[in-house]
């Protein structure tokens, strides 16, 4: 779904990175030429071009040394504790990270309760396979709760981490015998909210990348073309 957006965000700033080193120093040589005097917007934009310009190769390597670090990282299990965290309180893409989680619960618990596990073998490899997060914190300490004899719902209640009718189809679950078909009703439901709320913030983008290329082109092109109606007009007066 992010696949569009972030093409267009990398070929964006790959633009930038060309017209910052490569093409706004020859008008920066124009410019200094004729000794026009420069608008605010074609100063800053100069002066953007000389730092990116001058320090090229140590922004390059301070995003390598970056990406690198992210990489060996990652994996460490505070890392991805603390990622899972921020990415589930994220305006956009918080909740349907979050409803991802669900799904992914819901989903595993149905299958491995199907297949017989027995049931505290089923929450502890769910637990270990969930993206860290809320929802995994939550199944930890019921996984605990019910070590001690406590039922899912029990464990599950007034804690409010997962999604009202996620835990009314646990509830129905325990009481018929078939938590995994209601799991699994709430796993398609859940799935098929992420696929729309997906749909929706990809169609929102799509302008707003359009909007946000435009402003850039417009930006810049004043920021160039002012200083040259400048000297235009002061070689219409002589």
């Amino acid at each position: 779904a992010l696949t569009y957006p972030a093409i267009v965000v990398t070929v964006l700033i790959g633009a930038c990175i060309t017209l910052l080193t490569l093409v706004i120093p020859q008008f920066q040589t124009i410019f200094a030429a004729r000794g026009v005097d420069l608008p605010t917007p074609t100063r800053m934009l100069l002066a953007v071009s000389a730092f990116v310009h001058g320090y090229c190769w140590w922004l390059l390597g301070g995003v390598g040394a970056l990406g690198i670090t992210a990489w060996l990282v990652s994996p460490l299990p505070v890392v991805r504790a603390a990622l899972g965290h921020g990415l589930a309180r994220l305006p956009l893409f918080g909740h349907i990270v979050y409803l991802s989680t669900v799904v992914q619960f819901a989903r595993m618990l149905a299958l491995l309760e199907r297949s017989g596990l027995p049931l505290l073998d089923t929450l502890r490899v769910v637990t270990e396979m969930l993206t860290p997060g809320p929802v995994r914190d939550l199944l930890t300490n019921v996984r605990k709760q019910v070590a001690t004899g406590t039922a899912i719902s029990d464990a599950l209640a007034n804690t409010r981490v997962l999604p009202p009718l996620a835990e009314q189809m646990i509830v129905v679950g325990e009481q018929t015998g078939r938590i995994d078909e209601t799991l699994s009703a709430a796993a398609d439901h859940y799935e098929e909210e992420v696929r729309i709320k997906i749909l929706r913030l990809t169609t929102a983008l799509e302008p707003l990348l359009t909007l946000m290329v435009s402003s850039l082109v417009m930006g810049v092109a004043l920021a160039i073309f002012l200083p040259l109606w400048r000297m235009n007009g002061v070689l219409l007066k002589h």
